[in-house]
């Protein structure tokens, strides 16, 4: 079987690859969280925050692109059912 037979017969039943959508795992208690470490130290001095490294979700890959393609139908694309669990997002004191 050809790779053209086979994407026509996935186009036929309304498949087609996708890379898997990302799901954050910021909750309601980590936004709380974050909210009351900056008011307990709103008063710090600037050179006390030079000293963290703050890394984002979805910026801090160690590793090469890990996008993994998947087979949905457009209708499952944006599935929350479907997401990929992601690491939180971390801070590093120097």
């Amino acid at each position: 079987m050809s790779l053209t037979t086979v994407s026509r017969l996935l186009a036929k039943f309304s498949l087609s690859f996708y890379v898997a959508k990302i799901k954050p795992k910021l909750t309601e208690k980590h936004k709380l969280e974050s909210l009351n470490f900056a008011r307990m130290n709103l008063k710090q001095p600037i050179e006390y925050w030079r000293t963290f490294q703050y890394t984002g979700e979805y910026r801090s890959k160690c590793y090469a692109n890990r996008a993994s393609r998947v087979l949905r139908t457009p209708k499952d694309e944006w599935n929350p059912k479907y997401f990929l669990e992601v690491q939180n997002m971390d801070c590093f004191r120097a």
